[in-house]
């Protein structure tokens, strides 16, 4: 490990600390060991939050270390088990925070927990849960939070202060590139200076047209949002800022708390700006004709009609731009050649300038080795093993840099061409035919299997056999070229193409454990990344003196491009000496780490948050209410522990109690059901008829069933405003249906915790045995399409008939007249239940009305009986 290493190391075994990160400073080799010195039978260590990916990698570094990952696939006896037997325990928060409820989990053995992303704990998260319920009963193990994104702190108001509240930790270490061990580190000698070659690339005067009025209509967006909502900040929200990719989250909590008050325009403006966004981004990165492709998708005559700025000068200019892009005018050959070389010239597209840099990178590694090889022609077997690695953004760029260096660039964009739909451009005969034959034979030199495998990787030796074993998902190898092309020559040795991102996410410790495998001789950044080019620094400092490594920097002058990654550094920079200086500030108590009685976080407090207790001492006043009120239980589903609200109803001093329950999601008393539905939930669940059941399933088994709908604070609710007005008329229907249904209206789970508590005080306890007995009805076991839905629905409304056996009596008995003419043995044979079929049977057969009534409606009887015995309403469908 290199010194920073070993410091961090023995930092994280010192003390309970909230560790801040830098972007790329990778510490996957001592999570490695820490996990190796607690994976034994004599600890218990809880790892939390951690990506699948992330898992995955420390499982297969586990060695012998008692390492595992815990699922829904163990049942609690096999957890349990699992848990007195020790080890290092990967488990998602949801599963902890029932075992710690359940008392699965033996809290007072417990050696310490570790939690990835530490910027994501709040009070009310399910971290801070389960570390509050850890504290509660240990007060000697550890507590460690790890995070890597130190500009999350920037958000909010004192974030990192409330972070270390809500996870117990008193100290905090910061860890940034100008960290005075990692600098040291990552130091390189004078001599490897001029093995980084820093390539500065010149746009086209299309692509800086398009850069620049694409701009213009940023700086105007952001102007009209500022107008339109005075909640934004002219220091977070600036043209700089919309660049990088944490923009969204910025405006988001600007925008949020507020979101009901925004008005449409405002709403479009921000859909406009992500599409600038894009553009921005498809401009550097893409090929002319894929970013053409997407600008035509946002130019349509539909667009045109949702969005403003299509109207605008700046978007005729950048259509201009694009278009001549894909054939420049004015750049016929006046000399006449052949026709091959004519229509050769009706496709001629502008090539992507990283494109021709890589050839010319590409010719030049060659060119060095030949004149190596020459010179030292006994060295030219293990010369000829030089490899090179090219670094994307993602797995389409990867698939275009292929082609290219496979065909060429005609080829390639023309492929591309031909691939989009929405665009049609004229290809000439003799490509078409080309490119035809390519895709019935382009399977030489290619393969992705295992990450990293061709068949041509046998011939490079061990080295880039192992390279299959890595861990990332989907690589492309490219071996050979098999023609000559004017822009990419013969390659002698080995160039692999590998993505940063598969599928939208970024491969845990993907990139160190490529250059690891790979140890390439020559690395190539075509997209500049800040977290690669740290990795980079560490593989090159962890290599020494023993490898020489040439890195081919690829990036646009005074371009997009260059100014998003340089954002990205100046905000980190901006975060790292704003936490500096916070920490110089901080005032820690000296109960922080709850490893006493006194700290107020570990207090379950019945009262408000505006509410300040009234007597000398505080703790016995909270302490008295929950005496004298005596111990509260709520049943929960364990379905509700992904959301925030049992954190807080806890925190109120009530007990939780976790079951799989089939009817509503909260029992409060055993007469109170309460299902919780958010606003994105209650839309799908009012459209797809299931909240009918559910209403239909709490009223029958509880007599006071709730509704309960939750605003969804994080993603702003008012963002359904249009939906809630669609749905508004099912929900009246639902309250005529079900009289007995209350409907709560809660701004949020703090709000939502305070009502349960109200509506507890001074009920009885629910019992689990009675909540467990209620089964699931079978409700959606039977086909219903065979039976009358008139009849069906009158059935279902007759007392004695519940969702179990209406079945039964549609599948036995023909009419209603025939139900109505049985006896009521006849009834209890069919249902099983004498009860039920009393019920029943009363309720067909008891007079409604008195002697004198009876006279008077006799000529409406006659007419309901002719109804029945008619049979024009038949239970079954013929």
């Amino acid at each position: 490990m290199l010194d920073y290493e070993n410091q961090l190391l023995l930092d994280t075994l010192d003390e309970n600390q909230l560790f801040i990160f830098a972007k790329g400073i990778t510490t996957h080799n001592v999570l490695v060991n820490l996990f190796n010195i607690y994976g034994n039978d004599a600890n218990l260590v809880f790892v939390l939050s951690a990506s699948s990916s992330e898992e995955t990698y420390f499982l297969e570094k586990k060695g012998k270390a008692r390492v595992f990952s815990i699922t829904t696939e163990f049942n609690p006896n096999e957890r349990k088990e699992m848990y007195s037997s020790g080890g290092v325990f990967f488990i998602t928060p949801r599963i902890l925070v029932v075992d710690f409820l359940k008392e699965v989990v033996p809290a007072e053995k417990i050696t310490g927990m570790v939690i990835f992303r530490g910027h994501n704990i709040i009070e009310s998260s399910q971290e801070s849960f389960i570390l509050r319920l850890y504290r509660t009963k240990n007060k000697t193990g550890f507590i460690k939070c790890f995070s890597y994104s130190p500009t999350s702190f920037l958000l909010g108001f004192s974030r990192v202060t409330s972070v270390m509240r809500s996870s117990f930790l008193a100290n905090l270490s910061l860890w940034p590139r100008f960290h005075s061990a990692i600098k040291e580190s990552l130091k390189s000698p004078d001599s490897e200076s001029e093995s980084v070659i820093e390539i500065q690339l010149q746009l086209t005067e299309e692509m800086q047209e398009i850069q620049s009025n694409l701009l213009d209509l940023v700086s105007w967006t952001l102007s009209e949002l500022k107008r339109l909502i005075p909640a934004l900040s002219d220091e977070d929200v600036t043209v700089e800022t919309a660049l990088t990719k944490g923009f969204e989250k910025i405006i988001r909590a600007y925008v949020d708390p507020v979101w009901n008050t925004i008005d449409l325009k405002s709403k479009e403006i921000l859909n406009d700006l992500k599409v600038f966004r894009l553009l921005l981004a498809h401009l550097t990165k893409s090929d002319c004709i894929t970013f053409f492709s997407v600008l035509c998708n946002y130019t349509s005559y539909e667009a045109g009609l949702k969005s403003t700025w299509v109207l605008t000068k700046s978007a005729e200019k950048i259509v201009a731009a694009s278009r001549k892009r894909l054939k420049p005018f004015g750049e016929k050959k006046e000399s006449k050649e052949k026709e091959a070389v004519e229509s050769s010239t009706l496709f001629d597209p502008e090539i992507h300038p990283k494109w021709l840099a890589l050839g010319e990178i590409l010719n030049e590694i060659n060119t060095k080795q030949e004149d190596t090889s020459t010179e030292d022609s006994e060295n030219f077997s293990c010369l000829s093993k030089t490899k090179s690695i090219i670094f994307a953004q993602d797995i389409k760029t990867c698939s275009v840099i292929r082609d290219y260096l496979a065909h060429g660039k005609i080829l390639t964009l023309a492929k591309i061409a031909r691939n989009c739909e929405n665009i049609k451009l004229e290809i000439p005969p003799e490509i078409v035919m080309t490119l035809n034959s390519i895709s019935r034979n382009d399977k030489v030199d290619r393969g992705i299997v295992g990450g990293l495998s061709t068949k041509s990787d046998k011939d490079d030796g061990e080295d880039c056999h192992n390279v299959s074993k890595g861990p990332t998902e989907v690589q492309f190898t490219l071996t050979q070229i098999e023609r000559k092309y004017e822009d990419v020559e013969f390659l002698q040795s080995p160039v692999f193409i590998r993505p940063l991102r598969t599928f939208g996410d970024r491969e845990a410790y993907g990139v160190s454990e490529t250059l690891d495998s790979l140890r390439p001789d020559n690395i190539i950044i075509f997209d500049p990344d800040l977290e690669l080019i740290r990795n980079i620094e560490i593989y090159r400092a962890r290599v020494g003196v023993s490898q020489t490594i040439r890195i081919y920097f690829l990036v646009f002058r005074n371009s997009i491009e260059e100014q998003i990654y340089l954002t990205g550094i100046q905000r980190e920079k901006l975060a790292f000496e704003k936490l500096i200086e916070e920490k110089a500030n901080m005032v820690i108590p000296k109960e922080r780490e709850g490893k006493d009685e006194l700290n107020q976080d570990l207090w379950r407090d019945p009262t408000k948050a505006s509410q300040t207790p009234t007597s000398s001492s505080g703790l016995s006043r909270r302490n008295m209410e929950v005496v004298d009120e005596g111990q509260q239980i709520v049943l929960v589903d364990m379905r509700e522990f992904r959301s925030e609200l049992p954190s807080l109803i806890h925190k109120r001093g009530i007990d939780l109690e976790p079951l799989t329950l089939d009817v509503g999601d909260y029992i409060l008393t055993p007469d109170i059901c309460v299902e919780r539905k958010s606003i994105s939930d209650l839309i799908g669940s009012l459209n797809s008829g299931r909240l009918y059941k559910q209403a239909e399933a709490m009223g029958r088994h509880y007599k006071k069933p709730v509704l309960l709908i939750e605003h969804e604070q994080k993603s702003g609710s008012g963002r359904y405003k249009n939906d809630l007005a669609q749905i508004m008329p099912k929900l009246q229907l639902l309250t005529i249906h079900f009289p007995k249904l209350r409907i709560i209206w809660s701004p949020g789970a703090h709000y939502t915790s305070e009502v349960f508590h109200e509506l507890k005080r001074g009920k009885p306890q629910p019992e689990a045995d009675q909540a467990l007995s209620i089964m699931k009805e079978a409700t959606g076991s039977h086909s219903t399409s065979k039976f009358n839905p008139v009849s069906h629905g009158f059935l279902s409304k007759l007392p004695g008939i519940d969702s179990k056996n209406i079945y039964t009596i549609l599948n036995r008995v023909d009419t209603l007249d025939e139900l109505c003419a049985m006896t009521e043995d006849e009834l209890k044979k069919i249902l099983e239940n004498s009860k039920l079929a009393g019920v029943l049977y009363a309720g067909l057969h008891t007079k409604l009305l008195d002697n004198a009534a009876e006279e008077a409606s006799n000529s409406g009887k006659q007419l309901l009986n002719k109804l029945l015995k008619s049979k024009t309403v038949p239970v079954k469908r013929k």
